[in-house]
């Protein structure tokens, strides 16, 4: 008779410990949505429902903007507080030749929200006059997916053209709702916001100009929504029975949508209840009066 070879206790361990990996590194990378309202201002550095995706010279990264250069005037943010602190800038580490096209991305938790309005505030530094002068724009991307795919067609923001300017800040208001719609996309528990800064459009596409002290900064980030009501729905009642006291009534049935319960019932008889079960409303009982 042929033995079958048990897996030693070595074996198991090392299965083990490749489960408990995996278990510790999807943990340690599972990502952190925000829920509404934001009122972020980056004074503790970048928030955990924050990521940032440089690319090139680009580096995106929160920073002091009333320190060293860049320095900044203030204004009103669209939540009332003044801007000059910290922020989150994009800039490039060194010049170069190519468009550098760095992104920070905001991790919400929208199920069940409606008419979402991001308002923040953006200032650009080092746009200049050369020539061929710098145009830089942010472009605003939606993901309901976690950020695997990103709609097609963004917000875009040209920071130097009118009214915006060489460090005059601006307050930005954009319907999240808008933007959802206009990619096919849905507000969903794994939405994603993706600011995008282009430091290099120029309108001359294969001439961006070779320089690397363009700032641009953004802060003062105000996010709020409303829950959004679903189209529950009420048939129609499914008998009209004669109502006589001491006599028992026959059941009435109302078929529903998207309704789960009866919270509270007002205007019955005495003696009339209802019930709920299976989408279904049930009135029934003896009217005693």
């Amino acid at each position: 008779m042929q033995k079958i070879k048990k897996p030693s206790i070595r074996r198991k361990l090392s299965f083990l410990f490749i489960v408990i990996l995996f278990v510790a590194k999807y943990s340690l990378n599972a990502q952190t949505y925000g829920t509404l309202p934001i009122n972020e201002k980056f004074t503790g550095g970048l928030p955990v429902n924050w990521s940032t995706d440089p690319n090139g010279n680009g580096v995106v990264e929160t920073r002091n903007e009333s320190g060293s250069w860049p320095q900044f005037g203030t204004t009103t943010g669209p939540d009332g507080t003044s801007t000059g602190g910290n922020g989150l800038a994009f800039y490039n580490s060194a010049t170069s030749a190519s468009e550098d096209i760095s992104s920070a991305l905001l991790y919400l938790n929208l199920s069940g929200k409606s008419s979402v309005d991001l308002e923040f505030s953006v200032v650009d530094q080092g746009t200049g006059s050369g020539s061929p002068p710098h145009n830089p724009q942010m472009s605003i991307f939606f993901s309901d997916d976690g950020g695997s795919s990103f709609g097609l067609t963004p917000t875009i923001i040209p920071l130097n053209l009118s009214p915006h300017g060489d460090g005059f800040w601006n307050n930005i208001n954009i319907n999240i709702d808008a933007i959802a719609a206009a990619n096919g996309l849905n507000l969903s528990s794994t939405s994603v916001i993706k600011f995008s800064v282009n430091l290099k459009v120029k309108g001359i596409p294969v001439t961006p100009k070779n320089w690397g002290s363009v700032f641009v900064y953004m802060d003062n980030v105000l996010i709020n929504g409303t829950p959004s009501c679903t189209d529950r729905t009420v048939s129609i009642a499914s008998a009209t029975p004669s109502v006589c006291i001491n006599t028992s009534l026959t059941p009435i049935a109302h078929i529903t949508t998207d309704v789960t319960d009866i919270v509270s019932e007002t205007g019955l008889p005495p003696g009339v209840n209802s019930s709920y079960s299976g989408n279904e409303i049930t009135l029934s009982g003896t009217p005693t009066s």
